[in-house]
């Protein structure tokens, strides 16, 4: 019996699904040289209001410290991206063998080459959950909802997650106008940006209270 429940840390939500455990998920199949990166083929783009939260602890100031040194980050003025691994040499290979045109997923078969650079090989996300951003903590494959039952039971969650993505939003333009009226920004003063964002009152989101859905080969079930 598998599940898909809410689990938030230090006021930031994500959505856990226990079958990660044994995936066989065609999006979580990879032909790079992560053999055991699941589904983490995504490069994260951190915005301000993950940078506020890594500047309000001293673990979040290690994390921020981290994806800074990591070679293909680019700082951007209000945000960061951090490119991740790309194995180009053999996909190029990959391009030329029938299951190259399957109708498997991923579409986008340079999915299956791709790594995130934080990552660690049969282990997972080495960034705790509370820096991570909206799309490593939201993620479900769509091998977990295949069922049509399971997929209506997850409505709940898909509108929980649409309306803290707004709030999120609204708290980094929020954020980059407090910036900007300080004519500060990460890529000509990132010192005192990060700061600022210090000084910053931190908003906590109210999410909503979500039933677990129970799932098994058989059948399923909400709640306990």
């Amino acid at each position: 019996m598998e599940k898909i429940y809410l689990d938030i840390c230090s006021g930031v939500p994500r959505y856990v699904y226990t079958g990660c455990n044994h995936c066989s998920s065609s999006m979580g199949r990879s032909l790079c040289e992560f053999e055991h990166r699941g589904c983490c083929f995504y490069y994260p783009k951190f915005e301000l209001l993950n940078i506020q939260r890594m500047a309000k602890s001293l673990k979040g100031l290690q994390i921020l410290e981290l994806i800074r040194q990591k070679p293909k980050t680019t700082i951007n003025r209000f945000s960061i991206h951090t490119q991740g691994f790309f194995n180009k040499e053999s996909y190029e290979t990959y391009k030329n063998t029938e299951d190259f045109y399957s109708d498997e997923a991923p579409q986008d078969k340079s999915l299956l080459f791709k790594t995130c650079p934080f990552v660690k090989d049969g282990v997972g996300c080495t960034i705790p959950h509370n820096f991570r951003d909206n799309v490593c903590n939201f993620f479900i494959c769509k091998e977990a909802l295949s069922d049509d039952k399971v997929k209506e039971a997850y409505t709940p969650y898909l509108e929980a997650m649409q309306n803290y993505i707004r709030w999120v939003e609204w708290e980094n333009i929020t954020l980059q106008h407090l910036l900007i009226e300080e004519k500060l920004n990460l890529i000509d003063d990132f010192k005192n940006t990060i700061k600022f964002l210090q000084e910053i009152p931190l908003d906590v989101y109210e999410f909503s209270n979500l039933t677990p859905i129970y799932i098994s080969s058989g059948n399923w079930s909400k709640g306990a």
